[in-house]
Parts: structure tokens; sequence; C-alpha cells
């Protein structure tokens, strides 16, 4: 899947109001990386957030339900994305203000990686939004 940040920028718009684009931004042979962050001088515990997309044309094996949950990681359950070959998982880490959750959906051909969380006041991109996004970006 070839994607460039434009693309992730839509797919991912309800999460990143307020952050700025960092600067190394960008697509190549190798895969995709977007990130947006808080601006610079943020103080407020709960503005201090970021949100990053990374898609690989490499995918990693698929690992089981059994596997995931010997990692510590949440299976997320999808037709779509099971139908497309793919499994998607989620690992979280909670702070007091916020939580920041990882979610990976590898397909036969790529990888994508959706780093964000839950943030007081802002949407949260958890493993459910997250697939959504890489749905997005599949056209799907």
């Amino acid at each position: 899947m070839q994607v460039d940040c434009a693309a992730v920028e839509a797919a991912v718009a309800p999460y990143i109001e307020g952050l700025v684009a960092r600067e190394d931004n960008g697509a190549d042979e190798y895969g995709t990386v977007c990130g947006w962050e808080a601006p610079e001088g943020t103080i407020d515990a709960a503005d201090i957030r970021s949100v990053e997309v990374v898609v690989s044309p490499a995918s990693s094996e698929a690992l089981s339900a059994d596997e995931l949950a010997a990692a510590g990681l949440t299976p997320i359950p999808d037709a779509t994305i099971e139908a497309a070959g793919g499994t998607a998982y989620s690992s979280t880490v909670e702070t007091g203000v916020a939580a920041v959750i990882v979610t990976t959906v590898v397909l036969p051909e790529t990888e994508i990686s959706v780093t964000g969380g839950q943030w007081a006041g802002h949407p949260s991109l958890d493993g459910p939004a997250a697939v959504a996004v890489v749905k997005a970006l599949m056209g799907r």
C-alpha cells in the first residue's frame, strides 16, 4: 500500500486538530512516516500529545490470538481487515492524564502502525479508531 502524508492527514484529521506536522514527514520506497505533535511551548500536560502513522511495505508475520495475548497485546477483530488477510492488535500504556495506544495492522503486503491514544478533551485514537484509519487508507 503506497500512501503519502496528505492521505494519512485526511484519515487522521479529527485526531490531529491543534497539532503541528513534523518536519520529517514523508514517503519513499521504504514506506511512509507521518507524525503530528503539540506545538512548541505547549505546557499543559493534557495538551502534550502526538499522533504518528507508519506504513511499511514489508509485513511481519501475523500472530495468532493466543500469541497476541501471551505478548500482552489486545486483538482487534475486524471483518474488513480479516477479509484482506490481515490482523489488528493494540498495546496501551496509561498514565494519569492520558493513554498512549499503539495499534498495528498486519496485512499480507504491508504493515501499518498508528500511534495515538486518549487525552482529556480530544477524540480517542484507540484501537478501533486506528483500524478505521487504516481502512480509510485502504479505501474501504
